[in-house]
């Protein structure tokens, strides 16, 4: 017959063992919970790259002039475009404020604004009024994929050729999305891009471009 101290060990082990699984499981949820729109650590592009017609923002792509807006297709010069890229992806852009030391949506803004684009709300701005941050062109982007006739997005890299905007998501620890202009289609091991913050001349950049997502804009008068 066992003692009461014999039952009371066992319960005790019982509800120890209970408790360590339920530990466990609460370990192994919390280590398995994505980030959420509005925390530090989530990216943008990484969430964008595999979900559609999921709105995170009003942000979106509009026309420099707002009477070219005509709701079907966004106007669009990659002539200038590419004028402006030549020419200031040395060092520098078109603006007081110079390059900023993390500076590849600010580059990216005014080559957009050069080609007759620019985003509506853009949270942070240089004295230009450029957004500065790749989390408000990614969503732009996206949006305005869903809005105009002429804006594709996809994330077959082999799809992509040159012209064609690539965004990179952040490496697990990383602090930052990327967003490079496209000079060629990528290959696996990076692709010839025009970008700031590591200037890219069009020269080819070392990342994985099937993590990319990429948008294309077909010129519009």
């Amino acid at each position: 017959m066992k003692s009461w101290r014999d039952i009371t060990n066992r319960k005790w082990k019982m509800i120890m063992r209970t408790s360590g699984l339920i530990l466990f499981a609460s370990l192994l949820a919390g280590c398995s919970h994505a980030p959420q729109p509005g925390d530090p650590e989530f990216s943008t592009v990484g969430f964008l790259k595999d979900h559609d017609a999921t709105k995170l923002s009003d942000i979106v792509l509009i026309p420099e002039s707002a009477e070219a807006i005509n709701g079907k297709s966004l106007p669009f010069n990659s002539k200038s475009m590419w004028v402006y890229v030549t020419r200031y992806a040395p060092t520098g852009n078109d603006c007081p404020d110079g390059q900023f030391d993390s500076d590849c949506a600010h580059f990216q803004s005014h080559a957009l604004a050069a080609a007759g684009i620019k985003i509506n709300k853009p949270s942070a701005a240089c004295t230009k009024g450029m957004s500065i941050r790749v989390k408000d062109l990614a969503l732009a982007f996206d949006n305005a994929s869903r809005r105009y006739h002429n804006i594709m997005k996809f994330t077959d890299y082999h799809q992509a050729k040159r012209g064609d905007f690539c965004f990179l998501p952040r490496i697990p620890g990383g602090i930052n999305d990327h967003m490079m202009l496209l000079d060629a289609t990528p290959d696996p091991q990076g692709a010839f891009v025009w970008s700031h913050t590591n200037n890219r001349i069009g020269t080819h950049a070392p990342f994985d471009p099937a993590r990319c997502v990429f948008y294309r804009i077909q010129d519009k008068p």
